[in-house]
């Protein structure tokens, strides 16, 4: 999502709580801003995909190297679904279609 098409409420989150490289400097306590990063770095993520933990490692490095707390943040807040066994990731806006 560009920018300019953020409410000024998600602006002033991403303004508070990234660098200037575009990287998460540090996690919000409060759900509702952790919620606006959790949906900037799901961008990450196209609709319709199925990510393995690594390759979904390998897109998170870009917003902070800790992508544990994103990951698991993606799920808490069922922005993303997993196999219970951790292997498989897939954003919930888009479940991915049977094999």
């Amino acid at each position: 999502t560009p920018e300019s098409e953020l409410d000024p409420y998600d602006r002033k989150v991403l303004a508070t709580f990234l660098g200037e490289d575009g990287r998460i400097t540090a996690f919000p306590m409060q759900r509702k801003k952790f919620e606006v990063l959790l949906r900037h770095a799901l961008q990450a993520f196209e609709p319709g995909g199925v990510w393995t933990e690594k390759e979904m490692n390998e897109r998170l490095k870009r917003y902070s190297d800790d992508v544990a707390t994103l990951r698991r943040g993606f799920v808490d807040t069922r922005m993303m679904a997993r196999e219970r066994d951790g292997r498989r990731y897939w954003r919930t806006d888009s479940p991915p279609a049977s094999p």
